[in-house]
């Protein structure tokens, strides 16, 4: 386990969130009012008009669900800002940093209406998700339209950058950005295919051959679905790293990305939470599924016994999930895990500190932030 600096707390963490998360809630809110502001109607209509009610409903509502009331920590915001600060190191930020931190959380989000729709998951952060609230179509309209949220300001910057002077990002930030997020939404889809296609062979087949998910399978798809490393590399953008800096965070959001999933998968087998058992349900493959497989003894006849039994349709899903997390533990799959989240953790921060061996603010609070990601309890 990497060790912390002695001043790097969670207070620190902590501190810097408080400072930046208004800026961010502040941003997110103007840009979801702008979406169907009737200046930005006004320049999107070519040969009639919006009917305005009528847009608003369709769009402004499910976004604000979406975006606002479903909340969440603002990670991928966060990470912007902190790769950013980290290359500039010490320098004046760059003048858009606000205006394009808080984006990722768009982008994020519209990611997480599609997975909702396809994991068929009713609650998201304690409330319903939009699928079940204002229906497939209207989700799956949003959830595209949010992974577009860059496109704005690079469009109608007059509108979406906070000077409101008509002043532009810069042709070459521009370019990097589009590819960015172009590149990891087309990955993000290879990755969710794979995750979806999945959950729907029968167990029985997916355990035989080479259909039986690796670790090594499971670690690319959890990657590509993850959107941490687009969010360090456009903080990297922002901040005007140079070829290998960039290299070094993309690599350090993919390894934190990956603790963070892994983390979740296992938050999703303690009992007590809000969606103990979820991903069981839902038929997901996971680390410890993974785990418990590959060891091919009696653990694993006794999963797979268990998960392919006739008898699962009479029984409460509650002992089903009970007895699952009892085999995990049993046989240190659960243990396993959390092992190889904490080794992810620990190569992003080793990289870090590699690239940037100065002990600086942004690079200690990116540590606590990774370190977060695996000692969380939520």
């Amino acid at each position: 386990m990497a060790e912390s600096p002695e001043q790097a707390t969670p207070r620190q963490l902590e501190s810097y969130m408080e400072e930046r998360l208004p800026v961010i809630e502040q941003r997110l809110e103007r840009y979801v009012k702008i979406l169907t502001s009737d200046e930005l109607l006004d320049k999107l209509k070519t040969v009639g008009g919006y009917p305005q009610n009528i847009t608003r409903e369709a769009i402004d509502e499910p976004v604000k669900i979406a975006v606002l009331r479903t909340g969440g920590k603002r990670v991928r915001p966060f990470l912007v800002y902190l790769s950013h600060d980290l290359v500039r190191d010490g320098r004046k930020p760059y003048k858009f940093v606000d205006d394009l931190a808080a984006p990722m959380d768009l982008v994020h989000k519209g990611t997480c209406v599609i997975d909702d729709i396809e994991d068929k998951s009713e609650e998201r952060n304690g409330l319903q998700t939009l699928h079940i609230s204002h229906g497939r179509d209207v989700a799956i309209n949003v959830g595209n339209l949010l992974y577009f949220a860059y496109e704005y300001f690079f469009d109608y910057p007059e509108l979406f950058l906070s000077n409101g002077n008509g002043t532009k990002i810069g042709k070459d930030k521009e370019h990097e950005i589009r590819k960015a997020v172009s590149q990891e939404l087309r990955r993000a889809h290879y990755g969710q295919g794979v995750d979806i296609q999945w959950s729907k062979i029968k167990l029985k087949d997916l355990l035989a051959g080479d259909r039986q998910p690796s670790e090594e399978n499971y670690s690319q798809m959890a990657r590509d679905k993850s959107t941490f490393p687009l969010a360090t590399r456009i903080g990297a953008i922002l901040g005007g790293a140079n070829p290998q800096q960039k290299a070094t965070l993309i690599k350090v959001g993919e390894y934190a990305g990956l603790a963070f999933q892994i983390k979740d998968d296992l938050l999703d087998l303690k009992p007590g939470t809000t969606n103990y058992g979820g991903d069981i349900q839902e038929r997901k493959v996971t680390l410890p599924i993974v785990k418990v497989f590959a060891r091919g003894d009696e653990h694993s006849n006794s999963l797979r016994n268990l998960l392919t039994s006739r008898m699962i349709p009479m029984l409460p899903w509650r002992n089903l999930i009970d007895e699952v997390v009892e085999i995990m533990n049993n046989c240190g799959a659960i243990q396993d895990s959390e092992k190889v989240a904490r080794e992810y953790a620990d190569k992003a921060i080793n990289l870090l500190r590699e690239q940037f061996q100065k002990e600086s603010k942004p690079r200690i609070t990116l540590e606590e932030l990774i370190d977060y990601g695996v000692t969380r309890t939520k």
